[in-house]
């Protein structure tokens, strides 16, 4: 597999995750070779750079694991960087999200957010950030809470609706 880095961060990056999520686990997904992980590492920030297929070439310990399988931490934040086109992204903010996450974020291009992030691209914030990348990448979040709200509140509506509601 490649060792090319799809998304090389700026300190700007590391600055504005810390400034984010200090004290949070983060998941890298998709780590690749795991340069990400590395940078978030340096600042301080605690995480694990996870692949389906790490590279012998790693520039850290990337955990090889299957993110739509994968029971992350309660409150932690998962993050994809510059991920692959292949469909995992969306499954895996499912498990995300049903194991409680706290923040799910995506950096990617603008090109990319909607065959990255599927049906739930249009839930994905910008964030004000500055120059988080080399190749003019953005940062977007999920904001969870509110989407467990929602579905929350689907779930009830036809409990409330029924006749045998006490």
């Amino acid at each position: 597999l490649s060792s090319e880095k799809y998304f090389s961060p700026t300190p700007v990056f590391a600055r504005w995750v810390k400034s984010q999520f200090n004290g949070k686990h983060i998941y890298d997904v998709g780590a690749g070779v795991g340069h990400v992980s590395k940078a978030l590492a340096k600042a301080g920030m605690r995480v694990t750079a996870m692949d389906l297929a790490p590279r012998t070439n790693s520039e850290t310990e990337v955990l090889m694991a299957d993110s739509t399988q994968y029971p992350f931490e309660k409150d932690s934040v998962v993050m994809f960087c510059r991920p692959s086109h292949s469909g995992f992204v969306e499954r895996t903010i499912a498990k995300a999200i049903q194991s409680r996450v706290a923040a799910i974020v995506y950096v990617g291009l603008s090109a990319n957010l909607k065959r990255d992030l599927g049906s739930i691209s249009d839930r994905f914030v910008v964030k004000r950030v500055g120059a988080v990348g080399h190749s003019g990448e953005r940062v977007w979040e999920l904001n969870v809470e509110r989407l467990r709200a929602e579905a929350s509140l689907r779930r009830r509506i036809p409990r409330l609706s029924s006749p045998f509601v006490q």
